[in-house]
């Protein structure tokens, strides 16, 4: 019912609690979001995209874990706001 929620509870804190007791080994840990933008032409008025989504988020993200994310070079301005390394 509520991804926000679901996704701190479920992946977030998990992966928080792990690696403050170093119960994590001392590797990153990625994850990959390819081609985000192309969830924005099935976008609907109510909730987020998953750029929006992940934009809410970012900052909560532990530090072990690392997002790739790809976007096409006409919808990099959804990802411009966002603190990432860019490589083109």
């Amino acid at each position: 019912m509520n991804p926000s929620e679901a996704f701190i509870c479920g992946i977030l804190e998990p992966l928080s609690i792990l690696q403050r007791g170093n119960k994590l080994s001392q590797q990153h840990y990625i994850m990959i979001i390819d081609s985000i933008g192309e969830a924005e032409h099935y976008k609907e008025d109510v909730g987020d995209t998953i750029a929006s989504f992940v934009s809410k988020h970012i900052l909560r993200l532990p530090s072990c874990l690392k997002l790739i994310i790809t976007v096409n070079k006409d919808q990099h301005e959804l990802i411009s706001l966002m603190p990432f390394h860019q490589i083109k």
